[in-house]
């Protein structure tokens, strides 16, 4: 067996001093037969840097290291240890995708050009579910789409969480489903928004707040709160930033019956508060609005028009303040002969890569569109995407709850 360069350095007594100086991009890309060495030498490493060499693995790399020892097993799988290795590698942004084959969840690396990378495959009791969320490496999945069975798992570390169903009082005609992390106490929320004939509701359940039994359901309950008033939900994604959740809404205006004013509605994560906040302009195509954020703010994803689309990121929630960052024409981005109008733009996320590259997917053609904001450059990516459901922004990781 041939010893790594690091642990032959630290095997002897006088070069102790000199393994504490050695970088830990050096020691861990050494790493890649860690699985092979015997206990003995393994002991040898200090408790606390085998932790911050861990901590910087990828994920694939850590299932595969938890076989090694107890210790690196019970480490490994450690949620302080998750959370910190999330931490990590929370910027690689990926996309993942329901597959056409039931079970089969299909992720993408954003960072390669949305590369195909894996798939995984999840328990048969939720391949008849449906990909509505996720956050931080959790997926929230439900029944049927107009089910109120919901399930949270991470495909990764084949995990799941049944969720007690949701029981509303009358019929539900429409809602959306969001997956939250409250900051204030390192808890995941499921919270969904539903239309009950006469006003919009909001149901929250708290994971964790209770503990669950042993076959994988959670035994906690849902509770429902009321949104303001006289306002319509748009159809985009509720989009968490900054401890807050966003919806795009929209009312008939009070000043011109056959205009809609539009409006983001936020709800405070750790206090349950809503709030409004009204949008800077009124759209003609105000049902093609969208929410993303760049740079840790809220941004409105505005189409003028079937060919141009305006950006306005919140600059100050508190005083409404709305400032226009740059506009795209949407011609631009379209490499097919059809009209514009026939295509639908959605946007998923900002990377700094190192200069800002807003990433838009293509239902219509399942393509992958890179813009960069620095250079007006753009390019058309297809990497085999194929779905059957919603696409989701998604990233690698140990957690659960």
């Amino acid at each position: 067996m041939t010893i790594p360069p690091f642990l032959q350095i630290v095997s002897n007594s006088k070069n102790r001093k000199r393994f504490k100086l050695l970088s830990v991009k050096t020691i861990y890309t050494s790493m890649a037969n860690a699985s092979d060495l015997p206990q003995e030498l393994l002991r040898i490493l200090p408790l606390e840097l085998v932790t911050q060499i861990l901590v910087r693995l990828p994920v694939k790399s850590l299932l595969r290291f938890k076989c090694v020892c107890k210790d690196w097993f019970t480490r490994i799988s450690d949620p302080l240890f998750a959370k910190a290795q999330l931490q990590q590698f929370k910027p690689i942004h990926g996309l993942i995708c329901q597959s056409s084959k039931p079970g089969i969840f299909s992720y993408f690396n954003l960072q390669k050009g949305g590369e195909k990378e894996i798939d995984f495959k999840v328990d048969k009791l939720l391949w008849d579910t449906v990909l509505v969320h996720s956050c931080n490496g959790l997926l929230l999945l439900q029944e049927h789409k107009f089910d109120c069975q919901f399930y949270v798992c991470n495909p990764v570390i084949q995990w799941h969480l049944k969720l007690p169903k949701f029981h509303p009082r009358y019929k539900i005609y429409s809602w959306s489903s969001s997956l939250v992390y409250d900051n204030s106490n390192h808890k995941y929320k499921v919270v969904i928004t539903f239309y009950d004939t006469v006003s919009y509701m909001c149901g929250v359940f708290t994971l964790g707040d209770k503990e669950g039994g042993g076959d994988g359901n959670s035994c906690g309950f849902w509770r429902v709160l009321n949104m303001p008033a006289d306002y319509k939900l748009a159809c985009c994604e509720p989009l968490a930033v900054n401890g807050a959740l966003h919806w795009m809404a929209y009312k008939k205006s009070e000043e011109e019956r056959r205009k809609v004013d539009t409006y983001v509605l936020l709800m405070d994560i750790a206090s349950e508060e809503f709030r409004v906040i009204k949008s800077p302009l009124r759209p003609t195509l105000w049902w093609l609005l969208d929410l993303l954020e760049i740079k840790g703010s809220l941004c409105l994803f505005c189409p003028v028009s079937f060919d141009q689309v305006d950006f306005w990121v919140l600059s100050d929630n508190l005083k409404q303040a709305w400032n226009k960052q740059f506009s795209i024409n949407y011609r631009l981005l379209i490499s097919e002969s059809r009209p514009s109008q026939n295509l639908v733009f959605h946007p998923l996320v900002v990377m700094e890569n190192p200069s800002p590259v807003i990433i838009f997917f293509c239902y219509m053609t399942e393509k992958l569109i890179f813009y960069n904001l620095d250079t007006g450059e753009f390019k058309v990516e297809h990497k085999g995407i194929s779905m059957s459901g919603m696409a989701t922004v998604y990233v690698n990781s140990l957690i659960r709850c």
